[in-house]
């Protein structure tokens, strides 16, 4: 089953996770996952998980043979690779081995908690004090997460989100926006294809986009190349607002100067790329 199941693994990694482009480091060694030396390992998970760790490693003693023992043998498995193993370029990623992980710990610890349920009074009372204490870090992290006095965050503003309401009605879906590269615009919100997205993510998932950055100022900026690069890059709609502004110091005048302006709201412009240009 190990066999086939690496296979698999290796054949859906080529199919839908292996970066078009060579990335150096996507994959790497990295002992301790985000701990900055041995002894800060298990303070890092005893505050990530509280005492489940511990917990689903003494519930192994009390699963039959079988599956689900085979199950949360695999979980540890998959523990052991997120600690040992950058599966992407961000670390954070590798939370998505650490899901899979908890999902095997949480049937051990079900057959824990069944397990002292079953003794009697005093198991019961086991079993209950171990369920609390197996939910106090989720049930804190629930709690701070609740603090919107400290931890707010806008996605979008309400003038920013009717702009992408106008752009979803006035723009054909198959258009190709030129934008900054800010993690949220109105482009974005409309359902337009963008240019190029938030430069945190592109690494992430393998793709080297520098060369792509450095268009893009070159576009907003009226460079000698840049309606050529419009072109290739089959841009329709130039999108300039307070994040290109900020970030890319674009040639307001150069763009007035040959596009025409379909959409102006607030501090927004919206050039349109004529098709035959």
């Amino acid at each position: 089953r190990l066999l086939p199941g690496l296979a698999l693994a290796v054949l859906l990694w080529a199919l839908f996770l292996r970066p078009t482009t060579p990335y150096p480091g996507f994959v790497k060694v990295l002992v301790g996952y985000q701990a900055k030396g041995p002894l800060d390992w298990p303070v890092m998970w005893w505050r990530f998980w509280g005492i489940a760790l511990p917990t689903a490693l003494a519930a192994l003693w009390f699963i039959p043979k079988g599956l689900l023992r085979k199950v949360v043998s695999g979980a540890w498995g998959m523990f052991a690779l997120g600690n040992l193993i950058l599966f992407q370029p961000v670390a954070w990623d590798n939370s998505k081995v650490f899901l899979w992980a908890y999902f095997g710990f949480a049937g051990a610890l079900a057959c824990l908690l069944a397990h002292f349920w079953g003794r009697g009074a005093l198991g019961k009372l086991v079993a209950s004090v171990l369920l609390v204490a197996l939910t106090l870090t989720g049930t804190a992290e629930l709690i701070r997460l609740q603090r919107t006095d400290r931890f707010r965050m806008q996605a979008i503003s309400a003038p920013d989100f009717r702009l992408a309401e106008a752009l979803h009605e006035q723009t054909a879906p198959e258009t190709r926006f030129l934008t900054g590269m800010d993690w949220s615009n109105p482009a974005l919100w409309a359902g337009r294809s963008i240019y190029l997205g938030f430069g945190g993510w592109m690494a992430n998932f393998g793709f080297p986009h520098h060369g792509r950055e450095d268009d893009l100022k070159k576009m907003y900026q009226g460079a000698s190349e840049a309606e050529a690069l419009l072109k290739h890059y089959q841009i329709r709609y130039i999108l300039l607002g307070p994040g290109e502004r900020t970030n890319l110091a674009p040639n307001e005048a150069w763009l007035v100067a040959h596009f025409p302006v379909v959409l102006q709201q607030g501090d927004y412009k919206v050039f349109e790329v004529p098709l035959n240009r």
